[in-house]
Parts: structure tokens; C-alpha cells; sequence
């Protein structure tokens, strides 16, 4: 848990223009944590990733103004739709989160199927759970890869 407290901390105190070139090295740790045994553990990455995505939608507020003020009804209609979420997904990412999760995913997903392919277990199963944390975040966007 002090290791996904201290990503954490980073993302949120460290400026954005020096962020954005180590988040997606971070990412990563926060995505896995997600899937950690410890139910509590797992929750509270879920809320520190929604609280990044709060702080996404604050520093961006006027790039998804128009996104949230016009788009409300789609996002309505995926909520409707969306099939029951895996643990520790109570409900589906707000906005901000998912956004801030896509904007790596090109410079992590060809490295976790890279370490997917790998014969060893133990390598395996952690890179198909952060596989599914960024499906989780990518949603819709998954098809274009």
C-alpha cells in the first residue's frame, strides 16, 4: 500500500508539464493495484484513480465542458448498458480517470502483450491483470488497437 500511496502522491503533487512524461511509467503501479488479494488495497486504488481523474477534469475543464455538457446522454447510455464490472469496479470510471488512463495506453499495451507472451507464469498473470485495467479505462476505444 505505501508504494501506491507514494505513485500516488507523485501524480497528484508533481506539476502536470513534468507529470505527463513520467505518468505513463507510473500508471502502471496505480493499474495494478487495482487487482491487489487485499479488498481494501484495491478500493483504495479505485478512489485515488478516481480522484486523479477529478484532478484531469479540473486542470481540463474547458477541452470537456462541451464533451460533458452535450454528452451527458451517451455516457447515460453506456452506463445503462455496461455488463456487471469486476471487483473493485463499483461503478464505471468517471471521466477524467478514463481519460487520463487513455492517454498511456499506446506506450503500455504492445509492452504488457509483450510480457504476456512470456513462458513464466509468474510474468504472465500480473501483465493480463493490468491488461484488464486498461480495457477497463479504454472501453470503447479498445477497437481501434
Amino acid at each position: 500500500l505505501e508504494l501506491l500511496r507514494v505513485v500516488y502522491t507523485w501524480c497528484r503533487t508533481l506539476d502536470y508539464s513534468d507529470l505527463y512524461s513520467q505518468e505513463s511509467r507510473l500508471m502502471p503501479y496505480l493499474l495494478t493495484g487495482l487487482f491487489d488479494p487485499d479488498e481494501d488495497i484495491a478500493r483504495t486504488t479505485f478512489d485515488w484513480l478516481e480522484q486523479l481523474g477529478r484532478d484531469y477534469e479540473s486542470l481540463n475543464e474547458a477541452d470537456l465542458k462541451e464533451r460533458v455538457e452535450y454528452g451527458w446522454l451517451d455516457e447515460a447510455a453506456k452506463e445503462a448498458a455496461r455488463p456487471p464490472l469486476p471487483p473493485p469496479f463499483t461503478r464505471r470510471p468517471r471521466l477524467g480517470a478514463r481519460l487520463r488512463v487513455r492517454e498511456h495506453f499506446r506506450r503500455l499495451v504492445q509492452t504488457v502483450c509483450e510480457e504476456m507472451r512470456c513462458w513464466q507464469s509468474q510474468q504472465r498473470a500480473p501483465s493480463a491483470k493490468l491488461l484488464c485495467a486498461l480495457m477497463m479505462y479504454q472501453e470503447e476505444h479498445l477497437t481501434e488497437f
